[in-house]
């Protein structure tokens, strides 16, 4: 059975409309545009939207669905209640931020990244220090890291056969090996990595060639130890693939 967008659009509005204690089910046979998205903010609130799917037709409303206990699609009141005028491009930039990885404070909430994740290689730290992989979130608009960001470094001689590392490696600046995976949470301030005495956990690398145009893989599930006095930990989990790209302007060659 084939809807008009008109249609379609009548029933989201209907969904919006939802009380809390109801919930509406929409047709299988709606003609949905859907993305996998992980979380989004919306004014002062951040909703968490993993293993939901966000309606991206209609001129970028964003509508969020749910499993429900119906065979079908199913809106329920409260996510309803999410839909998010034009917010398709800070849907995408979340998920950007992230790719697959999930930092959680000590207190269970996530840190959400809405910058741009990018993939590259150059040197670890200075001109002079060995040839890394990095991957951070940097910013969409001028130089630099986003805030919040998270950034890992991995030495690509380390990386280019499968291999599990275990943190802490013991990174000396000096002869740098191994990984390390670092977070600045600029909601709380804290700021962590793997390298602390507290952090546990490993990372796993697919085999890894550092050159522009080569793919990366690798999960992780770690704790990280702040490097602040009276911080807290933030644990890590996920997966991440993605594209080695060009050299951000402003990091070593």
């Amino acid at each position: 059975m084939t809807r008009t967008v008109a249609a379609v659009a009548a029933a989201l509005a209907l969904a919006a409309t939802a009380s809390a204690a109801a919930a509406r089910e929409v047709p299988a046979e709606l003609p949905v545009a859907r993305t996998r998205v992980t979380a989004t903010t919306v004014g002062s609130e951040t909703f968490d939207l993993r293993g939901y799917a966000a309606d991206r037709a209609l001129g970028g409303r964003v509508l969020v669905i749910g499993g429900g206990p119906q065979p079908g699609l199913t809106v329920t009141a409260a996510n309803a209640a999410r839909i998010v005028p034009g917010a398709s491009r800070r849907l995408t930039s979340a998920e950007a931020g992230s790719k697959g990885l999930i930092f959680t404070r000590a207190n269970g909430s996530r840190i959400v990244f809405g910058g741009r994740l990018r993939a590259w290689c150059g040197a670890w730290n200075d001109p002079k220090s060995p040839r890394s992989l990095h991957v951070a979130v940097l910013r969409r608009r001028g130089l630099g890291f986003a805030l919040p960001y998270w950034h890992l470094s991995a030495v690509a001689s380390d990386i280019t056969r499968p291999r599990v590392i275990r943190f802490p490696v013991g990174v000396s600046e000096a002869r740098p090996h191994g990984v390390v995976v670092f977070v600045a949470d600029s909601v709380t301030g804290n700021e962590a990595s793997t390298e602390q005495e507290e952090a546990r956990g490993s990372i796993s690398f697919a085999q890894v060639r550092c050159a522009p145009g080569n793919r990366v893989r690798f999960t992780i599930s770690a704790v990280l130890g702040s490097e602040l006095g009276d911080g807290k930990p933030i644990r890590v989990a996920g997966a991440y693939a993605g594209t080695i790209g060009a050299r951000p302007p402003g990091f070593p060659p």
